[in-house]
């Protein structure tokens, strides 16, 4: 399977999360451009990722 990097960890990514995960897998990394947001974990079914600046 490839590897994804989803960009966006707000309300349609908590919408639509296991529709994303079924066609896409489980992200790499989670991306956003949220200062607020930066080191916060997601988590999901497979355990989580921390969220991190687009950059990185």
């Amino acid at each position: 399977m490839s590897q994804i990097i989803w960009y966006g960890a707000g309300k349609n990514l908590r919408d639509h999360e296991k529709e994303f995960v079924a066609e896409t897998g489980y992200p790499v990394c989670i991306c956003d451009a949220s200062e607020q947001k930066q080191g916060i974990k997601y988590t999901f079914g497979e355990g989580g990722r921390k969220i991190v600046t687009l950059s990185r």
